[in-house]
């Protein structure tokens, strides 16, 4: 099973770096730590599996924003 790098992720999905650790933080992408420098690797399945929540609207990229009535 092939793990990728947080780049190549990217650039799979076509978004930034930074758009894939935010995925990874919230939980909705499952990464694998790291002690090297890359930090964290993302299995092949699990990106899959992110992807196919993604295509079905099961994975959220954003929680909805409440603006506060004063």
């Amino acid at each position: 099973m092939a793990e990728l790098t947080v780049s190549e992720v990217a650039a799979r999905l076509k978004v930034t770096p930074l758009t894939v650790r935010r995925w990874l933080q919230a939980g909705a992408l499952n990464g694998i730590e790291q002690e090297d420098r890359a930090r964290c690797r993302i299995s092949e399945s699990d990106l899959a599996s992110f992807i196919d929540a993604r295509n079905r609207g099961g994975v959220n990229e954003r929680t909805e924003r409440r603006t506060l009535v004063t």
